[in-house]
């Protein structure tokens, strides 16, 4: 990743859907050890992140790219996969246990809101025409 306002990684085009979209595979660099975001990057420090980008570029399997999402968008994305869903299931553990749940169902209802969180984000998502990646 670089300074600077946007965060890049090279990858390698592993698969093309035909000037519609592309599977990237962005494998973790060297240079990620001075990056100041490594530590919420979710790259692990020897493997790879595959990546399904939609792109009008005509690309082709081998072809390199560099992957780049805005600050703004990385620390927003941190957010809505990582806080919010433990600031759910605190409100829900605390909601269910002032309301007299057993400690059981009290768990039960903890749980179930990051099972019931996850699969609207990814619905809310998938509709959006908005796109946080971009490719170079």
């Amino acid at each position: 990743m670089k300074a600077g306002t946007n965060l890049s990684h090279k990858g390698l085009v592993v698969e093309a859907d035909s000037g519609k979209g592309v599977l990237v595979e962005v494998v973790r660099s060297g240079a990620c050890g001075d990056c100041k975001e490594k530590g919420s990057c979710g790259m692990t420090e020897s493997g790879s992140m595959f990546l399904r980008l939609k792109s009008t570029r005509s690309l082709k399997k081998g072809d390199e790219v560099t992957v780049e999402i805005s600050r703004r968008e990385f620390y927003r994305s941190v957010g809505l996969v990582y806080i919010v869903p433990v600031v759910l299931m605190l409100i829900a553990a605390v909601s269910a246990d002032s309301a007299g749940f057993s400690e059981l169902m009290t768990a039960a209802v903890t749980l179930a809101a990051p099972a019931v969180y996850f699969p609207l984000l990814r619905i809310l998502l998938k509709n959006s025409s908005r796109t946080s990646y971009k490719l170079k």
